[in-house]
Protein backbone atom coordinates (compact mmCIF):
# COMPACT_ATOMS: atom_id res chain seq x y z
CA UNK A 1 0.00 0.00 0.00
CA UNK A 2 1.59 3.57 -0.84
CA UNK A 3 0.68 6.25 1.20
CA UNK A 4 0.80 10.00 0.09
CA UNK A 5 1.07 12.63 2.24
CA UNK A 6 0.36 16.08 0.53
CA UNK A 7 1.57 19.11 2.74
CA UNK A 8 5.20 18.78 4.37
CA UNK A 9 5.37 22.12 6.35
CA UNK A 10 5.65 21.98 10.11
CA UNK A 11 2.92 19.15 10.91
CA UNK A 12 3.35 17.37 7.56
CA UNK A 13 6.88 17.20 8.17
CA UNK A 14 6.46 15.29 11.39
CA UNK A 15 3.42 12.90 9.70
CA UNK A 16 5.31 11.76 7.01
CA UNK A 17 8.28 10.63 9.67
CA UNK A 18 5.83 8.72 10.97
CA UNK A 19 4.36 7.44 8.16
CA UNK A 20 7.59 6.20 6.94
CA UNK A 21 7.83 3.93 10.10
CA UNK A 22 4.86 1.89 8.86
CA UNK A 23 3.95 2.33 5.33
CA UNK A 24 5.94 2.93 1.88
CA UNK A 25 5.36 6.79 2.05
CA UNK A 26 5.68 9.66 0.21
CA UNK A 27 5.60 12.98 0.48
CA UNK A 28 4.67 16.14 -1.99
CA UNK A 29 4.35 19.86 -0.96
CA UNK A 30 0.58 21.22 -2.19
CA UNK A 31 2.37 22.67 -5.37
CA UNK A 32 3.92 19.27 -6.40
CA UNK A 33 1.66 17.59 -9.29
CA UNK A 34 0.74 14.88 -6.54
CA UNK A 35 -2.40 14.41 -8.34
CA UNK A 36 -0.87 12.14 -11.18
CA UNK A 37 1.71 10.04 -8.69
CA UNK A 38 1.39 6.63 -8.28
CA UNK A 39 -0.45 6.12 -4.53
CA UNK A 40 -3.32 4.73 -2.69
CA UNK A 41 -4.18 6.67 0.39
CA UNK A 42 -3.27 10.20 1.12
CA UNK A 43 -2.73 11.90 4.44
CA UNK A 44 -3.70 15.84 3.67
CA UNK A 45 -1.39 18.35 6.28
CA UNK A 46 -1.94 21.38 3.45
CA UNK A 47 -2.92 24.90 5.23
CA UNK A 48 -6.43 24.39 6.80
CA UNK A 49 -8.24 26.70 4.14
CA UNK A 50 -7.15 24.34 1.56
CA UNK A 51 -8.32 20.82 3.16
CA UNK A 52 -11.39 20.47 1.45
CA UNK A 53 -10.07 20.88 -2.21
CA UNK A 54 -7.25 18.22 -1.64
CA UNK A 55 -9.16 15.84 0.24
CA UNK A 56 -12.18 16.43 -2.54
CA UNK A 57 -9.57 15.62 -4.89
CA UNK A 58 -7.93 12.66 -3.67
CA UNK A 59 -11.86 10.95 -2.86
CA UNK A 60 -12.83 11.61 -7.04
CA UNK A 61 -9.43 10.07 -7.64
CA UNK A 62 -10.62 6.92 -5.89
CA UNK A 63 -7.96 7.25 -2.67
CA UNK A 64 -8.86 6.65 0.66
CA UNK A 65 -8.56 10.14 2.81
CA UNK A 66 -7.31 10.82 6.43
CA UNK A 67 -7.68 14.89 6.71
CA UNK A 68 -6.13 16.29 9.60
CA UNK A 69 -8.23 19.19 11.07
CA UNK A 70 -10.34 20.97 10.31
CA UNK A 71 -11.60 18.89 7.57
CA UNK A 72 -13.73 21.73 6.10
CA UNK A 73 -14.99 25.10 7.12
CA UNK A 74 -18.51 24.47 6.99
CA UNK A 75 -21.09 21.80 7.00
CA UNK A 76 -21.68 21.47 3.35
CA UNK A 77 -18.59 21.03 2.29
CA UNK A 78 -18.30 18.24 5.50
CA UNK A 79 -21.55 16.77 3.94
CA UNK A 80 -20.31 16.58 0.61
CA UNK A 81 -17.03 14.74 1.41
CA UNK A 82 -18.87 11.94 3.32
CA UNK A 83 -21.06 11.50 0.54
CA UNK A 84 -18.41 11.16 -1.68
CA UNK A 85 -16.59 8.68 0.54
CA UNK A 86 -19.94 6.73 0.77
CA UNK A 87 -20.70 6.79 -3.12
CA UNK A 88 -17.13 5.63 -3.72
CA UNK A 89 -17.00 2.82 -1.22
CA UNK A 90 -14.00 4.58 0.48
CA UNK A 91 -11.81 5.61 3.98
CA UNK A 92 -12.41 9.15 5.26
CA UNK A 93 -10.59 10.00 8.43
CA UNK A 94 -10.16 13.23 10.21
CA UNK A 95 -7.05 13.89 12.13
CA UNK A 96 -8.63 13.72 15.56
CA UNK A 97 -5.39 13.24 17.38
CA UNK A 98 -6.67 13.27 20.85
CA UNK A 99 -8.57 10.16 20.23
CA UNK A 100 -5.18 8.53 20.06
CA UNK A 101 -3.86 9.91 23.02
CA UNK A 102 -2.70 7.61 26.60
CA UNK A 103 -4.68 9.53 28.76
CA UNK A 104 -7.78 9.31 26.50
CA UNK A 105 -7.36 5.02 26.31
CA UNK A 106 -7.32 5.69 30.41
CA UNK A 107 -11.01 7.85 30.32
CA UNK A 108 -12.51 5.47 27.86
CA UNK A 109 -11.30 2.34 30.26
CA UNK A 110 -11.26 3.80 33.50
CA UNK A 111 -14.60 5.64 33.85
CA UNK A 112 -17.81 4.64 33.68
CA UNK A 113 -19.22 6.97 30.63
CA UNK A 114 -22.72 6.87 31.73
CA UNK A 115 -21.40 8.42 35.22
CA UNK A 116 -19.79 11.66 33.60
CA UNK A 117 -21.41 14.79 34.89
CA UNK A 118 -18.87 17.57 33.56
CA UNK A 119 -15.93 17.66 31.62
CA UNK A 120 -13.26 20.76 31.17
CA UNK A 121 -10.97 21.16 28.44
CA UNK A 122 -8.25 23.99 28.59
CA UNK A 123 -5.97 23.59 25.14
CA UNK A 124 -3.42 27.19 25.04
CA UNK A 125 -0.27 27.55 23.45
CA UNK A 126 1.88 30.93 23.41
CA UNK A 127 3.11 32.04 20.02
CA UNK A 128 1.45 29.46 17.87
CA UNK A 129 -0.52 31.24 15.98
CA UNK A 130 -1.36 29.47 12.37
CA UNK A 131 0.30 31.91 9.77
CA UNK A 132 -2.93 31.52 7.79
CA UNK A 133 -5.08 32.09 10.58
CA UNK A 134 -8.63 30.51 10.82
CA UNK A 135 -11.44 30.56 13.55
CA UNK A 136 -9.94 29.54 16.83
CA UNK A 137 -12.56 26.65 17.36
CA UNK A 138 -11.66 25.11 14.17
CA UNK A 139 -7.57 24.44 15.12
CA UNK A 140 -8.46 24.31 19.00
CA UNK A 141 -12.16 23.71 20.09
CA UNK A 142 -12.27 21.25 17.23
CA UNK A 143 -10.18 18.48 19.43
CA UNK A 144 -12.29 18.74 22.58
CA UNK A 145 -15.57 18.28 20.48
CA UNK A 146 -13.79 15.22 19.11
CA UNK A 147 -12.71 13.96 22.69
CA UNK A 148 -16.46 14.31 23.67
CA UNK A 149 -17.65 12.37 21.07
CA UNK A 150 -15.27 9.55 21.39
CA UNK A 151 -15.71 9.45 25.26
CA UNK A 152 -19.79 9.89 25.77
CA UNK A 153 -21.24 10.84 22.67
CA UNK A 154 -24.59 12.78 22.70
CA UNK A 155 -26.35 15.75 21.12
CA UNK A 156 -25.18 19.27 21.73
CA UNK A 157 -28.51 21.38 23.53
CA UNK A 158 -26.92 24.28 24.21
CA UNK A 159 -23.91 26.28 24.01
CA UNK A 160 -22.64 29.84 25.27
CA UNK A 161 -19.13 31.63 24.17
CA UNK A 162 -16.74 34.67 25.11
CA UNK A 163 -13.86 35.60 23.50
CA UNK A 164 -11.12 38.34 23.49
CA UNK A 165 -9.42 39.97 21.07
CA UNK A 166 -6.25 41.01 22.65
CA UNK A 167 -3.71 41.33 20.07
CA UNK A 168 -6.33 42.70 17.55
CA UNK A 169 -6.19 39.76 14.93
CA UNK A 170 -9.47 38.88 12.37
CA UNK A 171 -10.64 36.32 15.28
CA UNK A 172 -10.41 35.50 18.90
CA UNK A 173 -7.02 34.65 20.39
CA UNK A 174 -9.11 33.42 23.62
CA UNK A 175 -12.07 31.94 23.89
CA UNK A 176 -14.10 30.07 26.63
CA UNK A 177 -17.04 28.19 25.36
CA UNK A 178 -19.84 26.50 27.77
CA UNK A 179 -21.79 23.29 26.03
CA UNK A 180 -25.08 21.37 27.75
CA UNK A 181 -25.09 18.52 26.43
CA UNK A 182 -27.83 15.67 27.20
CA UNK A 183 -27.27 14.31 30.57
CA UNK A 184 -23.57 16.43 31.11
CA UNK A 185 -21.78 19.87 30.58
CA UNK A 186 -18.72 20.91 29.64
CA UNK A 187 -16.41 23.75 29.64
CA UNK A 188 -13.42 24.32 26.91
CA UNK A 189 -11.08 27.45 27.27
CA UNK A 190 -8.83 27.79 24.28
CA UNK A 191 -6.43 30.33 23.41
CA UNK A 192 -3.39 31.28 21.36
CA UNK A 193 -2.23 34.16 23.80
CA UNK A 194 -1.33 32.17 26.83
CA UNK A 195 1.75 32.26 29.14
CA UNK A 196 2.62 28.14 28.83
CA UNK A 197 1.28 25.37 26.82
CA UNK A 198 -1.48 23.91 28.49
CA UNK A 199 -3.00 20.93 27.27
CA UNK A 200 -5.78 19.24 30.53
CA UNK A 201 -8.70 17.70 30.65
CA UNK A 202 -10.56 17.37 33.73
CA UNK A 203 -13.63 14.34 34.14
CA UNK A 204 -15.98 14.23 37.02
CA UNK A 205 -18.07 11.80 38.17
CA UNK A 206 -20.42 11.73 41.60
CA UNK A 207 -17.50 9.59 42.70
CA UNK A 208 -14.21 10.19 40.41
CA UNK A 209 -12.26 12.91 39.51
CA UNK A 210 -9.57 12.44 36.74
CA UNK A 211 -6.80 15.87 35.87
CA UNK A 212 -5.04 14.48 32.88
CA UNK A 213 -2.14 16.46 31.72
CA UNK A 214 -1.07 15.89 27.92
CA UNK A 215 1.94 17.73 28.08
CA UNK A 216 3.45 15.06 30.46
CA UNK A 217 1.11 11.79 30.37
CA UNK A 218 -0.12 11.93 33.83
CA UNK A 219 -3.66 11.64 35.28
CA UNK A 220 -4.29 12.49 39.04
CA UNK A 221 -7.28 9.96 39.64
CA UNK A 222 -8.85 10.41 43.12
CA UNK A 223 -11.96 8.96 44.02
CA UNK A 224 -14.82 10.03 47.09
CA UNK A 225 -18.29 9.71 48.44
CA UNK A 226 -20.37 12.98 49.50
CA UNK A 227 -22.42 12.25 52.86
CA UNK A 228 -22.93 16.22 53.92
CA UNK A 229 -19.22 16.29 53.82
CA UNK A 230 -16.95 15.17 50.81
CA UNK A 231 -14.74 12.00 51.80
CA UNK A 232 -11.43 11.01 50.09
CA UNK A 233 -12.01 7.37 49.42
CA UNK A 234 -8.12 7.67 47.04
CA UNK A 235 -5.85 9.45 45.25
CA UNK A 236 -3.57 8.13 42.74
CA UNK A 237 -0.69 9.81 40.32
CA UNK A 238 -0.31 7.58 37.10
CA UNK A 239 2.63 7.57 35.10
CA UNK A 240 1.27 6.28 31.69
CA UNK A 241 3.48 4.61 29.35
CA UNK A 242 3.28 5.77 25.46
CA UNK A 243 4.81 2.86 24.20
CA UNK A 244 3.94 4.52 20.79
CA UNK A 245 3.02 8.04 19.81
CA UNK A 246 -0.53 9.07 19.23
CA UNK A 247 0.43 10.30 15.87
CA UNK A 248 2.02 6.66 15.09
CA UNK A 249 -1.61 5.10 16.15
CA UNK A 250 -3.91 7.17 14.66
CA UNK A 251 -1.82 6.52 11.13
CA UNK A 252 -1.87 2.32 11.97
CA UNK A 253 -5.77 2.80 13.03
CA UNK A 254 -6.14 4.75 9.49
CA UNK A 255 -4.16 1.80 7.64
CA UNK A 256 -6.06 -0.75 9.46
CA UNK A 257 -9.65 0.64 8.54
CA UNK A 258 -8.53 0.73 4.84
CA UNK A 259 -7.08 -2.42 5.32
CA UNK A 260 -10.50 -3.85 6.41
CA UNK A 261 -12.71 -1.43 4.58
CA UNK A 262 -14.26 -0.35 7.99
CA UNK A 263 -15.68 2.93 7.34
CA UNK A 264 -16.51 3.71 10.77
CA UNK A 265 -13.40 3.65 12.70
CA UNK A 266 -12.91 5.89 15.82
CA UNK A 267 -12.76 8.89 14.12
CA UNK A 268 -14.42 7.96 10.93
CA UNK A 269 -17.79 9.49 8.57
CA UNK A 270 -20.08 9.23 11.35
CA UNK A 271 -17.80 10.57 13.89
CA UNK A 272 -16.59 13.87 11.37
CA UNK A 273 -20.16 14.55 10.44
CA UNK A 274 -21.67 14.73 14.81
CA UNK A 275 -18.62 16.28 15.92
CA UNK A 276 -18.58 19.20 12.64
CA UNK A 277 -22.22 18.96 13.11
CA UNK A 278 -21.15 20.92 17.00
CA UNK A 279 -18.68 22.66 15.84
CA UNK A 280 -20.88 24.69 13.33
CA UNK A 281 -23.81 25.00 15.57
CA UNK A 282 -21.24 26.76 18.36
CA UNK A 283 -19.71 29.05 15.75
CA UNK A 284 -22.92 30.28 14.34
Amino acid sequence: MKLAVIGTGYWGSKVLATCKDVADSTGYDINDNWQTADFDVAVVCTPAETHYDVAKTCLKMGKHVLVEKPVADNKDSINELCDIALRKNLILQAGHILLFTETTRYIKEQINKDKIKFLQTRRCNFGNIPRNQIDLSMHLLVHDLALVDYIKSESLQNVTQTGSNILDTEYFDNTQTHITWQTFTSSHECSWFYPTKTRSIVVQTDKDLIYCDDNNNTVVHKQGNYNGKLELLSDNTIQLNDNSSPMHREIEHFLDCVGHMNQQGCNGIDHIQRVYQNLYIEMA
